[in-house]
């Protein structure tokens, strides 16, 4: 609690260098385990010169700013308890902690009571979160719509006379349907390949006949009884060997 106290005395820098830190760190894992105040003791003594007094009143490096005890305290709490606040059902104290918490700052930053409000998981989600925000506003201000991501025609507006198709239509293809187009597959069109649903080039290369799969579900569309149809943009029909159908959509997105 030492490194907590206002009157703390610890140097504000680092005094242990990256060998000295790595050295005392880089232990064999052991098989057998330690007990528990054993492990917390040593990770104390290892670290021991390599803490930043980030928390302190003499800390004026970046922009990270401290702590106080109440908050420190509460951020404890929420490690303990370990709640999944994504909704009411997984913690109902949490969600409405969440709601309170909106409210206030709606308050202090004078916005209208009806405003939406969320809490993302980090830095990097709150500058998308805030890009898309700042889309929205910009189109609406320009009374303007962005492009949707697919039309249900065969009217090839957006063919390329290629092969593989480019970087724009593969986004496209990857935003319309953002898992692999087989029925049941979670694998994300991201990590996947777009397929000619007609195989090129009898098929075009267009988003009427491109589609993500995963590796395992293109190849298995070639495997003798299977068939595969896009009866239109996006929508794909699977028949088995047995005969069976069945059909997958685009992914749906909220407005």
């Amino acid at each position: 609690m030492h490194h907590l106290s206002p009157a703390s005395d610890l140097p504000v820098a680092a005094t242990a260098d990256l060998n000295t830190l790595r050295t005392k760190l880089a232990i064999p894992l052991s098989e057998s385990g330690m007990d528990a105040t054993t492990v917390i003791d040593d990770l104390v003594k290892a670290v021991d010169g390599g803490i930043i007094d980030t928390g302190g009143p003499r800390f004026f490096g970046w922009v990270i700013g401290g702590s106080l005890p109440a908050a420190l305290a509460a951020d404890w709490l929420t490690s303990v308890w370990d709640q999944n606040a994504g909704m009411y059902a997984t913690s109902p104290a949490a969600a409405v902690v969440e709601e309170v918490a909106g409210a206030w700052l709606k308050g202090l930053l004078h916005l209208p009571s009806t405003a939406s409000f969320a809490f993302v998981t980090g830095c990097q989600m709150a500058h998308v979160t805030c890009i898309l925000a700042a889309r929205h506003a910009l189109l609406a201000r320009l009374n303007a719509a962005p492009e949707p991501i697919a039309t249900r025609t065969g009217d090839h507006g957006r063919r390329e006379d290629r092969y593989t198709p480019g970087r724009k239509l593969k986004h496209l293809i990857r935003a319309r349907t953002a898992r692999c187009c087989a029925p049941g597959c979670g694998a994300q069109a991201i990590t996947g390949e777009i397929d000619h649903t007609v195989p090129y080039p009898a098929g075009a290369t267009c988003q009427c006949n491109l589609s993500p799969a995963c590796q395992r579900h293109h190849h298995a569309k070639h495997a003798p009884g299977w068939k595969l149809q896009q009866t239109q943009p996006g929508i794909m029909q699977w028949t088995t060997p047995s005969g069976r159908t069945y059909t997958t959509h685009p992914t749906q997105y909220e407005e």
